[in-house]
């Protein structure tokens, strides 16, 4: 016999079997064993995902050493929920929000939410102006009172 003939052969060898196994199972005494569950089985339920809350929007509106300790001004707000102000020194916590490090000097403030450590500066998460507001006090001259008019001296006092 050569290879394909071999293969051929066991192929339908295992056909058979498994047609034959098939039905001497169902004839089996042991067949209503799962049926009965003795030691109380129950399938495997997946766990639902975690939904994960989106991280609030947390900007730097300050940085402070006054009376000797330093403090970081920012605001926090989660989606859907009001602004909330923060003053915190290193080690403090509010809304969630961690201060781990504050470097006054370069103006940065380490924040840690839920194990994750972010860094804040005042260039890239920093409170913006207004620029409507900047551009008014730029266009807008100061009133002056009657520039031609000077403010009368009192007179002098006489020596004794």
């Amino acid at each position: 016999m050569n290879h394909r003939a071999k293969t051929s052969a066991g192929l339908l060898a295992a056909i058979l079997l498994g047609a034959a196994t098939g039905r001497a199972v169902a004839n089996s005494p042991y067949a209503g064993i799962p049926e009965r569950n003795v030691f109380a089985l129950v399938p495997v339920v997946p766990k639902p995902e975690k939904i994960v809350e989106p991280s609030p929007n947390i900007v730097l509106t300050g940085v402070t050493t006054i009376l000797g300790t330093k403090h970081a001004l920012f605001t926090v707000q989660f989606p859907n929920q009001p602004l909330e102000s923060c003053i915190l020194s290193e080690g403090q916590t509010q809304a969630g929000v961690e201060v781990v490090q504050i470097e006054e000097m370069s103006g940065r403030v380490q924040l840690k939410f839920r194990d994750t450590i972010q860094t804040l500066d005042f260039k890239t998460n920093g409170a913006k102006s207004d620029p409507k507001a900047v551009n008014l006090a730029a266009t807008t001259t100061p009133r002056v009172l009657n520039p031609q008019r000077t403010m009368p001296h009192p007179p002098p006092m006489p020596i004794r």
